[in-house]
């Protein structure tokens, strides 16, 4: 995992470096345990440092340590860290947020689809939008230049499967998932609309077969 400047991880915890005092004696801050979590960490560390927003750095830190990053889902913030400790804190880090231009966020999702990761390049983008938005919010930012740039063509992500290929997987499920699969295959429907069914729903679609039969 990337730390923030001056934050170092010894003994189960994460301490920030204070800098040496005058007798010449490193001195350190524990900011909470490991097991604790990405989320305590970032919170502890702007309660400690209180940061201006100079850099994106800054930005995603403070996003980090946030309520509104706390409140998603842990999938989504688990795929947040990895795109902002990846590329965007490695490319953007040291940007003054107001230097960014939609034209900057344009050349990087092309650079990013010439290498083969457009894909990631515009789940990246979002995840920056969405720390510009909240940039936004507490007035740390003016803009969003994400905002209107268009993302890199996506490939569909399905394709026909063949029977045995279904069946494969349907009998090495188990027997309740079966239940949920033949309802996939015999409906069309996405996994979403069949797992927001009614039985009220099932029981008419039922009833309804019997009347035309």
């Amino acid at each position: 995992m990337h730390l923030p400047a001056r934050v170092h991880a010894k003994n189960g915890a994460y301490h920030y470096d204070l800098g040496r005092d005058e007798a010449g004696k490193r001195r350190w801050v524990k900011l909470c345990r490991i097991s604790d979590g990405d989320h305590a960490l970032y919170k502890a560390l702007a309660e400690l440092t209180k940061p201006r927003v100079r850099t994106l750095g800054d930005l995603f830190d403070s996003y980090l340590g946030s309520r509104t990053f706390a409140a998603l889902a842990p999938r989504t913030q688990k795929d947040y860290l990895f795109y902002i400790n990846g590329n965007l804190r490695a490319v953007f880090g040291e940007t003054d947020p107001a230097d960014v231009t939609s034209g900057h966020i344009a050349q990087y999702l092309q650079r990013r689809l010439e290498s083969g990761a457009g894909v990631v390049a515009n789940r990246e983008i979002a995840c920056r939008s969405t720390v510009y938005n909240y940039g936004m919010r507490l007035g740390k930012v003016e803009t969003n230049p994400c905002r209107g740039v268009r993302r890199n063509p996506q490939p569909p992500r399905t394709r026909y499967v063949e029977d045995d290929e279904f069946l494969k997987a349907f009998n090495a499920a188990p027997e309740a998932f079966q239940d949920f699969l033949a309802a996939l295959y015999l409906t069309g429907l996405r996994q979403g609309d069949v797992r927001r069914l009614r039985r009220s729903q099932i029981a008419f679609q039922a009833n309804a077969t019997k009347d035309r039969n």
